[in-house]
């Protein structure tokens, strides 16, 4: 169970709760029926996001020993290599139906945006602010594309 609890922390499982629900508020605000296509927008964003966390605990790992030494990759009792195919595995298998644009957003701005933040742009306190800025609106535009291929309401 403590693995279990350890995986949590590192996937910032609260945050993933704070995507799921911006998915859900943008949905009301496109008054778009709940569906399964919904449920899928949402695991997307979830795991984009927990993919996202994991790279970023990976490439910080020599700061965070001094920086935040109770992180589960800093502390070693977790194998995140498992749970990070698992999401990768998971992520691929729910992008396979999904509209051209909605991809397109996802591979073309999404994940590059997301891997140049975690490669270089955090360490610019601006640039690395507005990045996650962005990032967090691009939820708002995923929904909207995935739902409705559009992206002029949001």
């Amino acid at each position: 169970m403590n693995n279990f609890l350890q995986i949590l922390v590192l996937i910032r499982f609260h945050n993933l709760l704070l995507g799921a629900g911006a998915v859900f508020v943008a949905a009301y605000l496109l008054d778009a029926t709940y569906n399964l296509l919904l449920i899928q927008c949402m695991l997307i964003v979830i795991t984009s996001m927990a993919i996202g966390y994991i790279t970023n605990d990976i490439l910080d790992k020599p700061s965070d020993l001094v920086n935040h030494p109770q992180r589960p990759l800093v502390v070693g009792n977790i194998k995140y290599r498992g749970t990070l195919f698992i999401l990768i595995f998971i992520w691929f298998c729910l992008l396979f139906n999904i509209n051209m644009w909605a991809l397109f957003f996802l591979l073309m701005v999404v994940v590059p945006l997301l891997s140049l933040y975690n490669l270089y742009l955090k360490k610019l306190p601006l640039i690395g602010n507005i990045i996650i800025s962005f990032l967090l609106g691009a939820v708002f535009v995923f929904t909207e594309l995935m739902l409705f291929n559009t992206f002029h309401q949001l």
